[in-house]
């Protein structure tokens, strides 16, 4: 009878953890994507920076693409300042010409001071690593109690010509030198 008891106590526990199992969750890089493909509305890009009509904006991945086709799905039909936008692979920094968003994955956290170095003037670069700012990215996207979060370090906005949104800038945590709290 014991042992009746507990396999339905078991029976009823496994039924009731299922749906978190078999319910997707939302995965943390499709969160990240939105952010990365959302930045485009929260950077005033100059026309010139844009290139001419039919020049697509780019929104580039350099290493590893840790989004699957999240970024794909987040841009599909949106356009910014009435440009398409195109979502490259890279696999060197010198292919970052045309790109307007510069993933840099954390496969290349070895190299992000070169990669940083050798990125164009106009490029806003993100990455997700505690050391990304502080090496001289833009933004940085990081996972704070279960959410993602942003922290914009102003000075290399600054330096690569980007006028960052106040919205955005409200939103993010500041890191003037990268350093997190």
């Amino acid at each position: 009878m014991r042992s009746l008891f507990h396999s339905a106590i078991l029976g009823s526990l496994l039924l009731l953890a299922a749906p978190a199992v078999v319910c997707p969750q939302t995965d943390e890089y499709q969160v990240k994507a939105g952010f990365v493909a959302r930045f485009a509305s929260f950077v005033d890009w100059s026309p010139e920076a844009l290139g001419g009509a039919g020049v697509p904006f780019g929104i580039c991945v350099l290493g590893r693409n840790p989004f699957g086709k999240a970024l794909e799905t987040f841009v599909d039909g949106k356009n910014v300042a009435g440009h398409g936008i195109q979502i490259r692979q890279l696999s060197d920094v010198r292919m970052a010409a045309g790109c307007e968003i510069l993933f840099v994955s954390g496969s290349e956290r070895l190299r992000f001071r070169f990669i940083l170095d050798a990125v164009p003037g106009g490029v806003f670069t993100v990455g997700d690593a505690p050391d990304f700012i502080a090496q001289g990215g833009v933004a940085n996207l990081w996972i704070d109690q279960g959410k993602v979060r942003v922290e914009i370090n102003a000075d290399a906005a600054k330096a690569r010509n980007l006028k960052v949104s106040s919205r955005l800038m409200m939103l993010a945590k500041p890191q003037p030198a990268g350093q997190r709290e």
